[in-house]
């Protein structure tokens, strides 16, 4: 080997030893920070090895991210078998949630645990704290009309599947139960033709007297099947804070609200000693919405509406008139 040669094999040994040693420092610094590097690795397969112990459970996914100062956040994945026993339920929705903490030493844990019973997918993202009852209120939610339930730490929501006609018993209030699930909102979502109905319950009021079916009668084939027409019934609005019924529907947004049309529905829920406001508008786009609002007290409306122009009630009547 001439002088040449042996130099630059000599220079590329003592790179590579160099590059070698680097690694081998970089790994050491690594797995001598709490919860990184090696040590996550190690809790990914601890997370893995004690769900996939559990009864019922058929597949697990662990995913960990670095959020910076903020440590590390994981999102873990549970699915069970389709119609999983009562016992393996309450395990895993109730006491498994602090165990995947405590295993992975974090505070920032994303766990979702879903499952088939009978024909409605459950998705389950927050420890149950009765998690006996929790499972019983739910098994008793799932019934063939029912399409999904999530229950998580912002509130449940049971999605119906959909239907052509108002369904029966509609506007029955939930269960004690089924609000303490989440200790947040309990929402009823459903379609109805093209059209999308929504219900929301926190324990504030019973909205049972409130005429929604009535209200989706009064509406017109072409408002009721319009693209982005909803209807929004909530016992405790977060803006306002009151019981509040939002129709939007009357028309689109380019050419204005459908006074006449609007007028019909408001007409329907005067006398309804419920509601404390109503809110009519065109259906929902990506332009925005023009919408009149009305303020509620003992079944009547107070003042002439917001924004003004848009609204005037004939007190004696009960009759609106909301010139286009």
């Amino acid at each position: 080997m001439n002088v040449c040669a042996a130099s630059s094999a000599s220079r590329f040994n003592r790179l590579n030893r160099r590059r070698a040693l680097s690694l081998m420092i970089g790994a050491v610094a690594v797995s001598a920070v709490p919860g990184c590097g090696l040590s996550n690795s190690n809790k990914e397969r601890r997370e893995r090895e004690y769900l996939l112990g559990l009864k019922g459970v058929d597949s697990v996914e662990v995913y960990v991210e670095l959020l910076g100062d903020q440590g590390y956040r994981w999102t873990v994945r549970v699915r069970l078998s389709d119609d999983p026993p009562q016992d393996a339920l309450i395990t895993v929705v109730g006491e498994s949630f602090d165990k995947v903490a405590e295993i992975a030493e974090s505070q920032t844990v994303d766990m979702e645990v879903a499952w088939v019973q009978g024909s409605t997918d459950v998705r389950w993202s927050s420890k149950a704290t009765d998690a006996t009852k929790a499972v019983e209120t739910v098994a008793g939610l799932c019934t063939p009309a029912v399409d999904g339930i999530e229950v998580g730490s912002g509130g449940t929501l049971v999605r119906y599947r959909a239907v052509d006609n108002f369904p029966d018993n509609w506007m029955a209030p939930p269960s004690s139960d089924a609000l303490s699930l989440s200790h947040r909102d309990f929402e009823r979502h459903i379609r109805i033709g093209g059209l999308s109905v929504s219900t929301r319950y926190t324990g504030h009021a019973d909205l049972s007297s409130v005429p929604l079916e009535r209200v989706f009668e009064a509406m017109s084939p072409a408002d009721r099947n319009r693209e982005g027409a909803s209807i929004e019934l909530d016992d405790m609005d977060f803006v306002h804070a009151q019981v509040q019924l939002r129709v939007a529907a009357f028309g689109n947004y380019e050419d204005g609200l459908d006074s006449d049309a609007a007028a019909r529905v408001l007409a329907v829920v005067l006398g309804n000693q419920v509601l404390q406001g109503v809110e009519l508008s065109t259906a929902w786009d990506e332009s925005g919405s023009d919408e009149v609002r009305f303020d509620m007290k003992d079944g009547s409306v107070v003042g002439e509406g917001r924004p003004p122009e848009k609204g005037a009630v004939d007190r004696k009547s009960g009759s609106a008139g909301m010139p286009r």
